[in-house]
């Protein structure tokens, strides 16, 4: 491999960030050392590429040590894990003398490669990157031309490619304003203050009169109740919460997929933890919790989608939050989790049927997760309508609070025993 050694470090750096795509995780021009990801034939791995000349092994033993701290740390946030670890040396030289033991040394302590580059062993540099970095022979040429570049110039476009990349996260990122989060969460407030002003946000009477999810007034034709409970919470806590959860993770998502296709996901999510509930509990239900575990399960496809945007650790976040909160649903008594389960599937079906912008996606994929989407909330419907509906209901007694257009709703047994939070 001609050219001197700083080019072939930038050379090197250049093509795995710019042709192979490996996310840079840290990079220091200082210390001229840089930490990449990358998968490719053979699996993942994780690669330290450092620029120095090495004269003796001690300096190498040195640096190996300070080198597993921050191999750990990225362990822990998810990067490296499964892959297989280089710490690469860009030198003119081996060290002087022998450091073979140094390197079996280290690597009991972490699972690590240890490979020098240097002006003399170009066979070994070509094993590895034909064997360890899967670099076909295009590549390879490709990687011998630009040795032939002085540092200074492939420094440049690996600083323009960079660029070029931060752009385009901050494109996706920031695709959208978030106003439909906005808007719905001025709707929860403004319904929070008519459940109080209106005989109470914890009194199931008016709960039901604004909309509250009952399977006995569904089974009477009242299907809007499907959907009117996403805007409806249980004492002020409930409202707390969920607002807090849809500011966050809502803004979010409309951001990367925009206002339409957040809007289709959050109604469709909401609709089918009410379907859900209306199938598997009979008690009354309020909250906005389906359509905020939709957003979850949205904003898993979307990382899922956008995996060179996102940092690894999102997708792992989004998991544990998604698995302590339906752990807390089934532990603690008078949460809906039937609710929270059908917003999980509704919303990450839609959202593979709405895909994200600027990416056409499969179409039939697309297709058979619509397709899958509607069939989940249609059998589940009719098992509800068919199956449930012949079941003994909660009875409806009209009398109690009066509302705008007449109608009226009270239920005369015990709260506790009655309602469940979404």
């Amino acid at each position: 491999m001609r050219g001197t050694q700083d080019s072939l470090y930038w050379a090197l750096l250049y093509l795995l960030v710019s042709l192979r795509k490996y996310e840079l995780l840290h990079y220091s021009t200082e210390d001229q050392e840089a930490w990449l990801e990358g998968s490719g034939p053979g699996g993942r791995r994780l690669l330290r590429l450092k620029r120095h000349d090495v004269d003796w092994s001690r300096w190498l033993r040195e640096d190996m040590i300070g080198m597993y701290p921050a191999a750990k740390q990225l362990s822990k946030q998810g990067f490296g894990k499964g892959a297989h670890i280089y710490n690469v040396y860009v030198s003119q030289w081996e060290p002087l003398d022998d450091w073979y033991g140094v390197a079996e040394e280290i690597g009991q302590r972490l699972p690590v490669s240890t490979v020098f580059l240097t002006e003399r062993n170009e066979k070994e540099q070509l094993e590895f990157f034909r064997d360890a970095l899967q670099l076909d022979v295009e590549e390879q040429r490709t990687l011998a031309a630009l040795c032939l570049e002085e540092p200074e110039v492939l420094r440049y476009r690996l600083a323009y490619v960079m660029k070029q990349q931060q752009k385009k996260r901050e494109d996706v990122l920031q695709y959208a304003r978030p106003l439909v989060t906005k808007s719905l969460i001025a709707l929860q407030l403004v319904m929070f203050a008519l459940l109080e002003l209106f005989g109470g946000s914890q009194n199931i009477s008016t709960l039901l009169a604004f909309g509250a999810k009952s399977n006995a007034l569904i089974l009477q034709g009242e299907w809007w109740r499907f959907f009117t409970p996403m805007v409806l919470h249980i004492g002020l806590l409930h409202l707390l919460m969920n607002t807090l959860a849809l500011y966050y993770i809502g803004s979010q998502l409309e951001r990367v997929i925009g206002n339409l296709r957040f809007l289709v996901i959050y109604l469709f999510a909401g609709a089918a933890g009410s379907v859900l509930s209306f199938v598997f509990s009979d008690s009354i239900s309020a909250g906005a919790s389906g359509a905020i575990f939709g957003c979850f399960s949205a904003l898993l496809y979307v990382v899922r989608i956008h995996s060179a945007v996102f940092p690894r650790s999102v997708m792992q976040s989004i998991l544990t939050l998604i698995g302590i909160n339906l752990l807390f649903g089934f532990v603690v008594p008078g949460i809906d989790n039937a609710g929270h389960i059908g917003g999980l599937l509704g919303g990450f079906l839609m959202a593979a049927a709405v895909h994200v912008p600027q990416q056409k996606g499969v179409p039939a994929k697309r297709i058979g997760a619509l397709a899958a989407a509607v069939l989940l909330c249609g059998a589940a419907l009719w098992y509800g309508y068919a199956v449930r509906g012949k079941d003994p209901q909660v009875p409806v007694t009209k009398a109690g609070i009066q509302m705008p257009g007449g109608r009226s709703y009270v239920y005369e047994k015990p709260l506790q025993e009655m309602w469940h939070m979404e």
